[in-house]
């Protein structure tokens, strides 16, 4: 399988160093907006202010926020159901599909054996995960949550027989 616990692991890891950049990165507009109110200068106080929020939504929308939709994401298919999906490789995506905040690689199967259009299905591989060593034509199995690929193998019986 592609998920492992290390990776949950790591991921909280980020979460919580780039949650310590967050609210380090928010302590000089603090400062400028007390010192602000301080000497009661209305000006300073709405720069300072101003910085403040615009550092923390910068760093939210760009690093934070990523990391928890990740987070997320893997919670889903840690606790979620599990199926197989048997079927000819037709493509692997080559370009990152952006999903419910998580950037992934489409891939293609065709559960029929006459290969018609209206047995292709989508599944979404995570753009941190390897490409699967496999060519296009090859027998797989998904192994997926929804529309998430948990992991791929091949399709041993297939592939022997066309051989």
């Amino acid at each position: 399988m592609l998920y492992q616990e290390s990776d949950y692991a790591e991921n909280q890891a980020a979460i919580r160093r780039e949650r310590r950049i967050f609210y380090l990165l928010a302590i000089p507009g603090l400062l400028l907006c007390v010192a602000g109110f301080v000497i009661r200068n209305q000006i300073l106080a709405t720069v300072g202010l101003f910085l403040m929020f615009a550092e923390m939504i910068y760093v939210y929308d760009m690093r934070l926020g990523p990391l928890k939709k990740y987070r997320t994401f893997l919670e889903e298919i840690r606790k979620g159901m599990q199926h197989d999906t048997r079927g000819v490789l037709i493509r692997i995506g080559d370009s990152p599909v952006f999903t419910e905040g998580v950037y992934f690689r489409e891939i293609l199967i065709n559960i029929y054996l006459d290969r018609g259009e209206d047995g292709e299905r989508r599944f979404l591989l995570d753009w941190r995960k390897p490409v699967p060593e496999f060519a296009v034509g090859d027998y797989v199995v998904v192994h997926s949550h929804g529309v998430y690929v948990l992991g791929i193998s091949p399709l041993e019986i297939q592939n022997e027989t066309e051989n």
